[in-house]
């Protein structure tokens, strides 16, 4: 009763920055709605071939390295490329900050929460905006495109994940928002998406719906 579960082809968050296995990976997501109350989950991985760390590694050295021709034929510096990240991490924490999505340990240090939510939408929107106004419309989606496909063929999916989808959803709406409102700063058009609910702020609001249209926007980088 209301329990549902999906499995797809995606990393376990809990192995996310430990495993990429050389198969195909996969992860199981339960959603509910509180009826009845799940009390505990057991996952168990047993069998299968150990993490294939030689494969990973020559896996990603290839994959930078295509990635790297693609953007040096473009004539853009990765370095370039790096400091339009810093500049939208800059403006996502500091949404962050003002909208209190963070928590403050025993020690007195900050944590936020940057993944999955309003502030990861915020980042990848603000960073689409500054590569257009840096780079155009064009370099903007190449950049932003390969690199959620990257990460994708990096760790042997088949398929987006959900939050991939949601990245790629904000960047597109970035890059909308950055091309119809050239004079306007890339917080502010972050607030005027949100209020006109153009985003996707959760992986709730990944729907099927939404997911073809993405897809159907970047096909030529599949």
């Amino acid at each position: 009763n209301g329990l549902q579960v999906h499995v797809i082809y995606c990393i376990l968050r809990v192995f996310r920055l430990i495993f990429v296995f050389s198969e195909k990976d996969f992860s199981v997501e339960i959603w509910y709605d509180e009826t009845p109350l799940l009390e505990q989950v057991k996952i168990e991985i047993i069998g299968g071939k150990k993490y294939d760390q030689k494969n990973f590694i020559e896996r990603w050295l290839s994959k930078t390295s295509q990635w790297l021709d693609l953007i040096r034929k473009k004539f853009i510096e990765p370095f370039a490329i790096r400091n339009t990240v810093r500049q939208a991490q800059d403006i996502s924490c500091q949404y962050a900050d003002k909208h209190n999505f963070f928590t403050i340990n025993e020690e007195g240090k900050k944590n936020r929460f940057l993944d999955d939510n309003e502030v990861d939408a915020c980042r990848h929107f603000c960073w689409n905006v500054i590569l257009v106004r840096k780079f155009g419309v064009e370099n903007a989606t190449i950049i932003t495109s390969h690199h959620e496909v990257f990460w994708k063929e990096l760790r042997n999916k088949e398929d987006f994940t959900r939050a991939n989808i949601m990245d790629l959803w904000n960047n597109f709406q970035g890059r909308e928002y950055a091309k119809n409102y050239p004079d306007k700063e890339p917080l502010e058009l972050f607030y005027m998406a949100k209020e006109n609910e153009d985003l996707i702020t959760d992986l709730q609001g990944v729907t099927p719906e939404k997911k073809e249209i993405i897809l159907e926007l970047i096909q030529e980088f599949l």
